[in-house]
């Protein structure tokens, strides 16, 4: 795929965001006394199989990393379209104030992907005609699980290893149904008026708090809002992921509009 450093560099930039907002959640105060709707093993399950329950989503959301002290470090918003096929357009600009800055853009027309970084000046075209062949490979339930030395097998859903967007693994949350760990409902809750399940995500069985906190999506288990959390202060949220619209199974075509690259450095 992306060969040279610089967009080697570009991806693992994207990863650790990625592994940020996975490894650090735990939330605001959530109202535990209401009653979620599913038990944990029919959550997981939808985790497992949500990228089946939709053709398409479109959406806005905002993402929030906060300092040691909860004074607000970094500001994201973003906006994508994904249908289950491979079309893919991804935009994603850092709010600073009333100033709005456009750091990435990504398109993919299931043949072609390409990848503006607007802050480096650069992008990447490449190919992605063969990617998105089989998805029997992923996983349907915990018992399909591949361990190896002891370790799951995580296998991503092909457009998640594709797309850069930091809010990929919570749009095909296949992924994160295949780490170790615990999940567990605590309650129900409405995400921007889209009933949701509250899980929360422990790394160990004996954790005390758990590290991350998911609203999950009733209808097609896509994960809606993301608390990243600090497992040694109940209330404190490191990062936040929150979807602010999102449409459902709506044409995305007039989205994918690949950018003009004058002025732009093609990297290999």
């Amino acid at each position: 795929m992306m060969k040279n450093k610089k967009t080697m560099a570009v991806s693992l930039i994207t990863v650790c965001l990625i592994a940020l907002l996975v490894i650090l959640v735990q939330s605001k105060t959530t109202d535990k006394s209401v009653s979620a709707s599913v038990d944990t093993p029919t959550l997981v399950s939808k985790l497992f199989n949500s990228h089946n329950l939709w053709k398409t989503i479109r959406g806005t959301a905002n993402i929030t990393y906060y300092n040691a002290d909860g004074a607000v470090q970094q500001t994201f918003k973003d906006q994508f379209a994904y249908s289950a096929d491979g079309l893919v357009a991804v935009e994603v600009n850092q709010i600073d104030g009333a100033q709005s800055v456009r750091t990435m853009t990504f398109i993919s027309d299931g043949v072609t992907a390409m990848q503006v970084m607007w802050d480096a000046g650069t992008y990447v075209v490449q190919s992605t005609e063969h990617f998105m062949q089989d998805l029997t490979a992923l996983p349907t339930s915990a018992s399909q699980i591949e361990t190896r030395d002891g370790f799951p097998v995580i296998k991503r859903h092909p457009i998640a290893m594709l797309s850069p967007d930091p809010l990929v693994d919570f749009l095909f949350p296949v992924g994160l149904a295949q780490r170790q760990g615990i999940y567990e409902v605590v309650g129900a809750d409405e995400i921007s008026g889209r009933k949701t399940t509250v899980v929360e995500y422990f790394w160990a069985a004996d954790d005390v708090l758990p590290a991350a906190r998911y609203w999950v999506d009733d209808e097609i288990g896509i994960i809606l809002q993301v608390h990243n959390l600090d497992q040694e202060k109940p209330d404190r949220v490191l990062g936040e992921i929150t979807l602010t619209t999102l449409s459902i199974d709506q044409p995305i075509e007039p989205f994918i509009i690949f950018p003009q690259t004058d002025g732009l450095k093609k990297e290999n």
